[in-house]
């Protein structure tokens, strides 16, 4: 990321920490790994791939029920 924006690691940590700090932003920052990694799951994204799992699930029971009918 820094790289990308043409800044060093350390002024992101900085930036990252102060925006953590206040709550703006939910992450942590691993030091050793070089990372920042996000640690709040929002509800929309967590229904999202539950619908998807749901979707996926009801579309096989369907297309098992057609080859069966087709028999």
């Amino acid at each position: 990321m820094a790289e990308s924006f043409g800044v060093s690691y350390k002024f992101i940590e900085k930036e990252m920490f102060n925006f953590i700090a206040q709550g703006k932003i939910s992450a942590k920052i691993d030091s050793v790994c070089n990372i920042i990694e996000c640690t709040q799951n929002e509800p929309t994204v967590d229904l999202y791939h539950r619908t998807v799992r749901e979707s996926d699930i009801l579309l096989n029971k369907i297309h098992k029920l057609a080859k069966l009918l087709e028999l």
